[in-house]
């Protein structure tokens, strides 16, 4: 006759056969440890359970770091997969109108913008019914893009923002100064957005930073 309490043999030899089966569990072992203080007393201090407490919390922080890290990874792999489709579009552009029509169509669309737009100081008017392009009297771009960093200026949409996006409903927006080389005035890469949380000061630039680096090599070219 089995003594009361006993465990049932087939559990009993699990158990013995494989301790791991109750070691990895940890809220089986929560459990007995708890058992065996209750059974000492509240007089007795128990470091093994102090020890196991604080090495769970520590795993805990490392499991939710991991997380952070991985989850940090793949959204910079995603966007720098989001810049290189939108470079490739921007490169199969033959003249400036079919750069401005790629900016404000697949690159767009790409990049999950709801508006874009390419802002240029253009004083003889040449690109002014060029689609995609805005076309602003000189001085403007400096004094909208604020003080930018490395060239990129993240915020939400400022008030009247939606004269360079044809009344697209914007309330981020990320704009990225060009350089088009030597004869031609600022530009910028004005990226527009419904979602005021898509663009904000605390994101990094380095991706945005690139793409306007190739962009204006691209463009400049294009202009010659």
């Amino acid at each position: 006759m089995e003594p009361i309490g006993a465990l049932p043999e087939d559990l009993r030899d699990s158990i013995m056969a494989d301790p791991a089966l109750v070691l990895d569990d940890a809220e089986l072992m929560r459990v007995l440890v708890s058992a065996q203080d209750a059974a000492r007393g509240g007089n007795i201090v128990d470091l093994r359970a102090a020890a196991m407490q604080r090495l769970e919390t520590h795993i805990a922080e490392l499991r939710d770091m991991h997380r952070s890290v991985i989850a940090t990874a793949y959204d910079n792999v995603a966007g720098t997969n989001m810049i290189h489709r939108a470079v490739v579009h921007l490169s199969e552009a033959d003249d400036a109108a079919a750069f401005g029509a790629a900016v404000a169509g697949p690159v767009a669309g790409v990049l999950r913008v709801d508006a874009a737009r390419v802002v240029i100081e253009d004083e003889a008017g040449d690109l002014r019914d060029c689609p995609g392009f805005v076309t602003v009297e000189a001085g403007f771009v400096a004094d909208y893009m604020g003080a930018p960093r490395r060239g990129v200026t993240l915020r939400l949409a400022p008030q009247g923002s939606a004269v360079l996006y044809d009344g697209a409903p914007v309330a981020s927006e990320a704009l990225l100064a060009l350089d088009l080389g030597a004869g031609r005035g600022p530009a910028m890469l004005a990226l527009g957005a419904a979602d005021p949380d898509q663009f904000t000061p605390q994101q990094g630039v380095d991706l945005v930073a690139f793409l306007a680096a190739v962009s204006g090599r691209l463009l400049g070219r294009l202009l010659r």
